[in-house]
């Protein structure tokens, strides 16, 4: 009861004293870049099927990078009207490359698989789309299987492997950096 009583007597203060009508009046509100706040419940199955259903009918998929929750909201609400048509993006990219990054890391697998994950539950409450994860040359055969169980669990719509054989070498060194391709049966 008492905190009605403090909204009511909130609502029915001066818009100079009331915070939200003065930002309201200044035109700036932060809350305008999410007008109320909302619970995404999305299953990882409803990821999957997404994606699964987005490959097979779309000629090109749109996907963005995110790392961290708000640029997974950017990915969410990013919309652009071309010829007429609603265009927005239709599925997430987690890169092993930002991740490091913004961690301070080079992008040679140093941070690891349980980093990345908290990373990724961050994305993953900020946006409903489903998520493609860079896994980078997958780590040793017999873990991996570990990590895409529990890429699963969070709700990972796929994973994207490079076959290289030895310590990973970001593409953006070019042609001069020395990376041996895996044979693949």
């Amino acid at each position: 009861a008492d905190d009605h009583r403090a909204q009511r007597t909130l609502e029915d203060a001066p818009p100079s004293t009331n915070g939200k009508r003065a930002r309201e009046a200044s035109g700036l509100c932060s809350s305008s870049l999410r007008p109320k706040p909302r619970h995404i419940h999305v299953t990882p199955w409803e990821r999957q099927q997404k994606l699964r259903s987005l490959l097979r009918a779309k000629e090109c998929v749109r996907v963005m990078e995110a790392h961290n929750g708000l640029t997974g909201l950017v990915v969410e609400n990013a919309r652009v009207i071309t010829d007429g048509q609603d265009c927005q993006f239709d599925a997430v990219w987690c890169s092993s490359l930002t991740t490091s990054l913004a961690k301070g890391k080079p992008d040679t697998e140093v941070v690891d698989v349980s980093a990345r994950v908290a990373v990724l539950n961050d994305v993953l409450e900020a946006c409903s789309k489903p998520v493609i994860y860079d896994g980078d040359t997958g780590g040793e055969p017999e873990n991996f299987w570990f990590t895409v169980r529990t890429l699963e669990r969070h709700g990972v719509s796929a994973v994207i492997i490079e076959d290289k054989v030895g310590l990973k070498r970001n593409s953006l060194f070019g042609t001069e950096a020395d990376q041996l391709q895996a044979s693949i049966p």
